[in-house]
């Protein structure tokens, strides 16, 4: 294998192991809602959107110099102010992030300790974090040729459980469909593809004499990403249908047998623990590198929002990856798409760089900007 596919394989792992988590375990359940062939078009779509938006940030990155996350983007193109919205913006996504990291963790860690801990989600989703938290504190440090691995493995357990529940499938449970719940999916898909933080890393991997592969790399993750949601939906779906639960794992796994159960909760530990470490390390390195914190206060600043809020009672599962969607992922896109078009209004005047029409970035932002008014108009004023 060259060198240039080496890298090109590793970088891939490592879009697939940042973005692969917490989400693909909720999707079933929204699809679920509103019926899979909504949630397929769903997929569909949103997977176009933010596959564009992913090729533009890779753009911005390559043409950008220097070690930057998406806040010092921000800050080049944007200015001050920029920095400090997409800072807050940033921060809001993550942190939403590890809360339903930390709520699904406790649910499988509660499906294979039991009553070891009283079987209380708050004491399994401390104990969680506390591991976390120790892992973080050692230098280990984050290596492509680890993810591949871990990716692999847990593309792997994937297949294993779609391809146990071929024997259950019901094919009726596809064709439902709920009006009133049509929009459920939205935030939820948005939630599971996102990633928008992880091009730097993948970056690093290529370096800049093989930088130009970057957008190739996203595409070929992309498209693994989206074939695995395309069949894991499929299966759960055509499992429990209107049964499903909102951590799919839980009814799905009841069906398929007590040794499945065993082996989702550990597949579900295994993916939330490596992607909780993964987006944990992301947030304390756009603390060290953008703002200069030192290792131990990005450490606790990292950990420290998201615990509060989970013992303050924020555990709702599809709340808060809904909400994390369809407001912070929705609008940190709108931040990009503003960093790209002020980009093309300098760099790409000097360079050939990606270019999407003008009108297209104004429809995304504008779609983006009335889901995440709609979402927090519900939340918070209905």
């Amino acid at each position: 294998m060259t060198e240039a596919r080496k890298r090109s394989l590793l970088a891939t792992s490592v879009f697939v192991g940042s973005v692969l988590g917490a989400g693909v375990f909720g999707l079933p359940y929204a699809f679920a809602r509103a019926g899979w062939m909504i949630g397929f078009l769903y997929l569909v779509v949103i997977g176009g959107v933010l596959l564009v938006l992913q090729l533009i940030n890779a753009e911005i990155t390559i043409q950008t110099p220097g070690r930057r996350r998406l806040a010092g983007l921000a800050g080049v193109y944007l200015g001050p102010v920029g920095r400090y919205v997409t800072t807050f913006l940033f921060f809001c996504m993550n942190w939403g992030v590890l809360i339903a990291y930390t709520i699904l963790a406790a649910g499988f860690l509660s499906e294979i300790f039991g009553s070891m801990f009283g079987s209380s989600i708050l004491a399994y989703g401390l104990v969680f974090v506390a591991i976390e938290a120790l892992l973080l504190l050692l230098p280990i440090k984050r290596a492509a040729h680890f993810e591949l691995v871990i990716g692999g493995i847990l593309l792997t357990l994937f297949l294993v459980l779609i391809l146990s529940g071929l024997p259950f499938l019901q094919p009726g449970n596809w064709i439902t469909f709920t009006p009133s719940e049509w929009l459920t999916p939205y935030g939820v898909a948005l939630f599971a593809l996102a990633g928008i933080g992880v091009m730097p890393e993948m970056h690093d991997v290529f370096g800049e004499k093989y930088e130009y592969r970057l957008p190739k790399a996203v595409i070929h993750g992309f498209f693994i990403l989206f074939t695995l949601y395309a069949f894991f939906t499929l299966a759960v779906v055509g499992v429990n249908g209107s049964f499903t639960t909102e951590n799919a794992l839980e009814a799905y796994t009841i069906v398929l047998g007590p040794g499945m159960r065993a082996f989702g909760a550990l597949l579900g530990l295994l993916t939330i623990g490596s992607i909780f470490f993964m987006v944990a390390e992301q947030v304390k390195d756009t603390l060290t590198f953008d703002f200069a914190f030192h290792r131990r206060a990005a450490w606790f600043v990292t950990l420290a929002v998201p615990t509060l809020l989970f013992v303050l009672g924020v555990r709702d599962f599809i709340s808060v990856i809904s909400f994390t969607g369809s407001v912070f992922v929705a609008l940190l896109a709108c931040v990009m798409l503003l960093i790209y078009e002020r980009m093309r209004r300098g760099v790409c005047r000097r360079v050939k760089c990606f270019t999407v029409p003008r009108v297209v970035s104004i429809v995304i932002g504008l779609i983006f900007i009335t889901g995440a008014i709609r979402e927090i108009f519900i939340r918070f004023f209905l």
